[in-house]
């Protein structure tokens, strides 16, 4: 489709590349606009009006940027990454465009906000690495600043333990061998970053910086996997992360296993029709998420804490 690249067009253009992999919310006065592609995308997720620039004929749709919040929640379910855009001040050389940038990229696994989450969802990212004949696993909720890390023997059993975890987004490093192969049919948003970038010596630092006393004990695949996670969470969620806590590391083997065909027919967490979930029976949001953690994990360990045990209550 043929259109006028305006001085607004090529400056959208010029952020727009540097995530191409994102719905980019591009502020104009009181809206986030879309274009091209992203505003094809966005119209048909969000059910709003497709429309198009009369000065160039670019397509375009567009949310009030104070109450953007809710389509960013529908863009992340469908599994899509938004990038938010601000303008800035003006500059005098420029009066009449406004200088803009990217300030935050969210994703469906680096998303806290309440707004986007309910008080029953977890929220994981999943980093998977190659260890040996097997995987490692990092699973990192930076709205509970939960941090998980494990070691899974084969691909059925990571398959089994990926559907467990039911993660929002998974994380891999390329080239990632036939990482891709086995993950494309898990319903899940897989982002894949550059290996080259995101290399063990980083990942290493990453984890020691963070929680240096952590580090030493765990297997140098699980470090790297949870460096993995703790620098993409870093580089795309935007806010503090001093929530988090240390890795910490289980075993499947500590849970009783409930394949995923049970766990669904069960309807503990998610019904259905959506309508009626036993888990809003408990007292609070606080109440909720601990039975959806332990429905997930099934049953653990005697010696797994209870919601009083963990409060100090």
């Amino acid at each position: 489709m043929a259109f006028k690249q305006t001085p607004l067009i090529a400056q959208y253009l010029s952020v727009k590349q540097r995530v191409p992999d994102a719905i980019l919310f591009f502020r104009l006065g009181d809206f986030y606009e879309m274009f091209f592609e992203d505003a094809e995308v966005g119209a048909r997720v969000l059910d709003i009006q497709l429309t198009s620039r009369n000065k160039d004929g670019v397509p375009l749709c567009g949310v009030p940027y104070h109450s953007a919040e809710p389509y960013i929640a529908k863009l992340l379910k469908a599994g899509h990454k938004v990038a938010i855009c601000e303008q800035g001040t003006p500059d005098p050389r420029t009066p009449k465009l406004m200088p803009r940038q990217i300030v935050r990229v969210i994703t469906p696994g680096t998303v806290g906000e309440e707004m986007v989450l309910t008080a029953a969802e977890k929220n994981y990212l999943l980093t998977i690495v190659h260890a040996g004949d097997g995987f490692a696993v990092a699973a990192l909720d930076v709205s509970t600043g939960e941090f998980l890390v494990t070691q899974i023997r084969d691909v059925s059993n990571l398959v089994e333990e990926v559907a467990r975890i039911a993660p929002r987004e998974i994380v891999i490093a390329g080239p990632d061998g036939n990482l891709g192969t086995i993950l494309k049919d898990l319903n899940c948003p897989v982002t894949t970053v550059d290996g080259e970038t995101f290399t063990v010596d980083r990942a290493t630092a990453a984890v020691a910086n963070r929680v240096a006393d952590a580090a030493p004990a765990l297997d140098e695949s699980i470090v790297r996997a949870a460096g993995i996670a703790l620098n993409y969470v870093e580089e795309t969620f935007g806010h503090d992360l001093a929530h988090l806590e240390s890795p910490r590391l289980y075993q499947s083997a500590e849970y009783m296993a409930v394949d995923e065909t049970t766990r669904r027919h069960l309807e503990l967490i998610a019904s259905t029709d959506d309508w009626f979930r036993p888990v809003y029976l408990t007292l609070g949001p606080d109440g909720a998420l601990y039975i959806c953690d332990m429905y997930r994990k099934t049953i653990e360990h005697p010696a797994y804490p209870t919601p009083h045990e963990k409060t100090g209550s």
